[in-house]
C-alpha cells in the first residue's frame, strides 16, 4: 500500500441538538453553530489533494461536506453504509428522557452494560458489521487512495477507526471525535495509524 491519508470528519451540531439527543436515522440539518464548527476545517481540507470523497447520505453530513469542499462537493459520493445507526425507539430522545420513559432498558443499557440493541432499531453488532462491510467493499473496488475524505457520524467514525486501526470497540469509542472534529489516519507499509485530531 502506498503511503496515504484518510481524513474522518464528523458533522457539526444540528438544529435538533445532536450534542444532547440521539439522532441516527432522523434527517436533520446543521445549526448555525454546526456550520461554524465545520467551517474551521475548510482551509486545511482545501489544501489537500483529495482523490476520493465519501459522505453519509444524511443531510447533516452532506451539508458539512459542502461547507468544507465548496466547488469540489460535486465529487462527494453519498454512501449508505456510512449512514448513522438507527436508534429506533431512542430516536430524538435525550438520555434523561430514556431513563425516565424506559427505565428497564436504560438500566440494562447504561448501568448493567448488557443492552447492545436499540429497540425497534439496529443492533450494535449489525451496525458495526454494516460499516465494516462498507469499508471492505470500497477497498476491494478502488481502495482508499491518498488522500481520502469521509464525512459521517460519531458511530460510523468509531467503527471505521476499529476497522483501520484494528482496535476493539471500547478503544475506538474512546477515540471517536466530538461534533465538528476531524481525525486523520496515516497509512504506510500495510497499516494505518492515528496521525492527529483537529478540534
Amino acid at each position: 500500500m502506498e503511503e496515504g491519508r484518510i481524513h474522518l470528519l464528523r458533522h457539526g451540531e444540528t438544529t435538533g441538538g445532536s450534542s444532547v439527543r440521539f439522532f441516527g436515522s432522523t434527517d436533520i440539518p446543521l445549526s448555525d453553530l454546526g456550520r461554524d464548527q465545520i467551517q474551521k476545517h475548510r482551509t486545511f481540507l482545501d489544501s489537500r489533494p483529495l482523490r476520493a470523497i465519501y459522505t453519509s447520505e444524511m443531510l447533516r453530513a452532506r451539508q458539512s461536506a459542502e461547507i468544507v469542499l465548496d466547488d469540489r462537493f460535486s465529487q462527494a459520493l453519498p454512501y449508505a453504509p456510512f449512514n448513522e445507526v438507527h436508534f429506533g425507539a431512542l430516536e430524538g430522545k435525550t438520555e434523561e428522557e430514556i431513563r425516565l420513559q424506559m427505565p428497564e432498558y436504560w438500566k440494562s443499557w447504561r448501568v448493567e452494560k448488557k443492552a447492545m440493541d436499540y429497540p425497534d432499531g439496529e443492533s450494535f453488532e449489525g451496525f458495526r458489521q454494516r460499516v465494516f462491510d462498507g469499508a471492505a467493499a470500497l477497498e476491494s473496488r478502488s481502495g482508499f487512495p491518498n488522500e481520502t475524505l469521509v464525512v459521517a457520524h460519531r458511530g460510523v467514525i468509531r467503527h471505521l477507526l476499529g476497522y483501520f486501526l484494528k482496535i476493539d470497540t471500547q478503544e475506538s469509542g474512546r477515540l471517536a471525535p466530538e461534533l465538528g472534529q476531524l481525525l486523520s489516519l496515516r497509512g504506510i507499509e500495510g497499516r494505518w495509524e492515528l496521525e492527529n485530531l483537529r478540534p
